[in-house]
């Protein structure tokens, strides 16, 4: 086994039919693990896979609306948000945008019952399953 292309780490299979289990204590972040495996007649084969380490939910911060001002019935709330893998922004657990890696806006359009104060819950679930949420209210027309 190699992890983005560094010095070899030898596993050594069980007795039993070959399984191997092998605990890695990386940082988060993005790696290249390859796998060579040798047969006892000398033959090999090679597999890469690209992985990605995320222990950390996404970042949350509200661009839109300003909620110091009174807002139409419908609302596009805009988020943006990082993190390390692809995330998906819910408002009030209907409607939800996916934006892919890194810092992105997400676009969750909004609409309330009447006019009056209306709380919206913003949760962002990374593709690890991490989650932030975010609390705000919009004062309707």
């Amino acid at each position: 086994l190699s992890i983005n292309g560094g010095a070899p780490i030898r596993l050594t299979p069980d007795a039993g039919g070959g399984h191997v289990v092998e605990w890695l204590s990386l940082a988060e972040g993005h790696y290249t693990l390859t796998l060579t495996v040798i047969a006892t007649d000398g033959a090999f084969a090679t597999e890469s896979r690209q992985v990605t380490v995320d222990r950390t939910a996404p970042l949350l911060r509200v661009v839109a609306p300003d909620v110091t001002q009174p807002q139409p019935r419908t609302v596009n709330v805009v988020t943006e948000v990082t993190d390390l893998s692809p995330v998906r922004v819910t408002a009030n657990w209907v409607s939800s945008a996916d934006v892919g890696a890194g810092t992105n806006l997400a676009t969750t359009p909004v609409t309330f019952s009447g006019p009056g104060s209306h709380v919206v819950l913003l949760r962002a679930t990374d593709a690890a399953g991490n989650t932030s949420e975010q609390v705000l209210t919009v004062l309707a027309q």
